[in-house]
């Protein structure tokens, strides 16, 4: 299913996929870079070096896109039945 709607594997396979789609969830805070609360409420961050921290999906979907080169934000719309509806649900980047 992409957009809620059946698509062959080989086709989702073997189209293009715009670069903004492929983003991390987590990303990691040195620990000279964390405030004195983020250190007491992590006593253990001196042994890592920092800390491993979390976005939220859309956040994370939101900066990637913002990142995003022209090219790629025109492209996302030649995705396989793609849906400017569901893609905001997902993403919460307003394409409609």
């Amino acid at each position: 299913m992409i957009f809620n709607k059946p698509c062959p594997q080989y086709v989702w396979d073997n189209c293009y996929k715009p670069d903004f789609l492929f983003f991390d969830l987590t990303y990691w805070v040195q620990e000279n870079k964390m405030t004195e609360e983020e250190k007491t409420q992590d006593p253990n961050c001196h042994y890592r070096g920092g800390q491993l921290r979390k976005k939220e999906y859309k956040t994370a979907f939101k900066e990637s896109w913002e990142k995003a080169d022209k090219k790629d934000r025109i492209k996302v719309k030649d995705l396989p039945n793609f849906d400017a509806q569901i893609f905001f649900e997902i993403s919460g980047v307003d394409l409609r």
